[in-house]
């Protein structure tokens, strides 16, 4: 998906469900700098957002958001991204995550490939992907 068709967080908010999951913000707290620089949000089991600011990459932020929810997350831990977001795959699997499935996707009006990272032992590792039927028709599947 080309970076100018990602949309604005504000433009999808709503769509994709962001107000209904509950949200944590990491804040930079600095007698010169007071600003939000990331947060994640969870529907138990599942992390459904995370972001980091990135000229704040590379500081522990993220993981450290990361392991802030895992109580809440459980044992049964999953997420989804896609295969295309090759950096925040590494950073889950650098936290703990393993690939269970990859199946195609649709995200903003482009088809993707999606992936669902579990923690090892989440019963949502055995759970067969669902492709969006948008994805599948992209890819020349009928609904046959």
């Amino acid at each position: 998906m080309p970076l100018q068709a990602v949309s604005k967080m504000k433009a999808i908010a709503q769509e994709d469900g962001f107000f209904d999951a509950k949200c944590y913000v990491a804040e930079l707290d600095s007698p010169i700098d007071s600003s939000l620089v990331g947060f994640i949000c969870i529907e138990p089991p599942a992390l459904t957002w995370l972001y980091v600011s990135p000229k704040h990459h590379r500081r522990g932020i993220g993981r450290a958001l990361v392991a802030s929810v895992m109580a809440e997350l459980g044992p049964d831990a999953w997420l989804t991204t896609v295969e295309e977001n090759v950096e925040a795959v590494q950073f889950y699997k650098r936290v703990g995550f393993i690939v269970a499935a990859t199946f195609p996707g649709y995200c903003q009006d482009y088809s993707c490939t999606c992936i669902r990272l579990v923690k090892p032992g989440s019963r949502h590792a055995r759970r067969p992907p669902v492709p969006a039927q948008k994805a599948l028709q992209l890819d020349g599947f009928t609904e046959e």
